[in-house]
């Protein structure tokens, strides 16, 4: 969550139900060239110039803050300009945010922030401070997902606990990874909950709805890096540590609806059990493929090949000469017996185990 690159080019799911949200509710808006605008937990600015900024018919200027100097420092840099501008600030714990911006705004934004926030009465309530009134704010954020469901179960394991479960105040016996569960994760009405915050703080909603949101994504490959990108606790592990959690998260995430069915194939090879290994195979064969000897009379064994993805994407390419492939596994509705060659393949009947 502090690496603004990383989670710039990895932020495809989020872009993707922000862009259905604006196309949704941004044409019920009433516009002007003299409106001022505040994206609320703007990150590292890429969604307020690359989808917030398109979607506004018409404005005056953007402002975006983050509670991250890091994430203000890279906007900054890459998509600052005469209207738009970045700015360090925490919502919750601003006081009398009118003192930075004494003008106020007639639009606010925030999207994908507030589910990170537990004191919702206090940024609402700044909210509703830097609202010109009549103006309009429009709130998009994640009120529970199986994500947090991975988070309570990984911190069970000896292994991640201890960076997981670190002790903020000893005398009331906080630990912060309550810090990045939502609020609303085991609420039976979130929508109703929230409204009722909101309103409290003054406001008059207009709309207030917790509808599910299904992503697929085009690559699997690029899960490990979202994954990383919006996880709270990999900054705390060293790279290797890194690399095993995040393997643990994709087993532990249901990416794909269902249980993953050993005996099928295409599920199995798009699960996020696969994913995970996919990512972990990767890792090694990067590591020790290198150290061996290799003859273009090389005849190569993969035991357990299943669905035969791996065998021919990830270990081929990794094989810097060879003669043949065979990919065995135990199931003959995976794949019965694949032979591969550098210049042709070919499936045989039958199974080994």
């Amino acid at each position: 969550m502090e690496e603004p690159e990383l989670y710039a080019n990895s932020n495809a799911l989020p872009k993707h139900d922000i862009s259905i949200i604006l196309s949704e509710f941004m044409p019920l808006m009433k516009w002007s060239n003299d409106d001022a605008i505040l994206d609320v937990g703007a990150g590292p600015g890429d969604v307020t110039r690359h989808l917030l900024w398109p979607s506004c018919a018409k404005f005056s200027h953007i402002v975006g803050i983050d509670r991250s100097q890091k994430m203000v420092n890279y906007a900054r840099e890459h998509f600052q300009n005469e209207r738009l501008t970045f700015e360090k600030m925490d919502i919750v714990d601003a006081v009398q945010p009118t003192n930075v911006f004494p003008h106020g705004f007639t639009k606010i934004f925030s999207f994908f922030c507030f589910h990170w926030i537990h004191d919702q009465r206090k940024a609402m309530s700044n909210l509703y401070e830097l609202l010109r009134p009549g103006g309009i704010c429009l709130l998009v954020f994640i009120a529970q997902s199986p994500i947090f469901d991975m988070y309570e179960r990984l911190v069970k394991n000896p292994r991640w606990a201890p960076y997981m479960n670190v002790i903020v105040d000893i005398k009331n016996g906080s630990y912060d990874l309550h810090e990045f569960i939502p609020i609303y994760q085991n609420r039976k009405d979130a929508a109703t909950d929230f409204r009722a915050t909101v309103e409290n703080c003054g406001f008059h909603v207009l709309s207030c709805k917790a509808p599910e949101f299904t992503y697929v994504f085009d690559d699997v490959d690029c899960v490990p890096d979202y994954l990383k990108a919006v996880n709270p606790f990999v900054s705390r592990m060293t790279e290797e540590e890194q690399n095993d959690y995040i393997i643990d998260c994709l087993k532990e995430t249901p990416l794909v609806d269902g249980k993953v069915k050993m005996e099928d194939p295409e599920l199995y090879a798009n699960s996020n059990l696969k994913i995970a290994q996919k990512h972990g195979t990767s890792i090694v064969l990067s590591e020790l493929m290198p150290l061996m000897k290799w003859s273009n009379d090389d005849a190569i064994l993969d035991v357990g090949a299943g669905p035969g993805d791996v065998t021919r994407c990830l270990l081929w390419p990794s094989c810097a000469k060879f003669d043949h492939i065979v990919g065995i596994d135990s199931s003959q509705k995976m794949v019965p017996l694949l032979t591969y060659t550098k210049n042709s393949q070919k499936i045989q009947d039958g199974h080994r185990t």
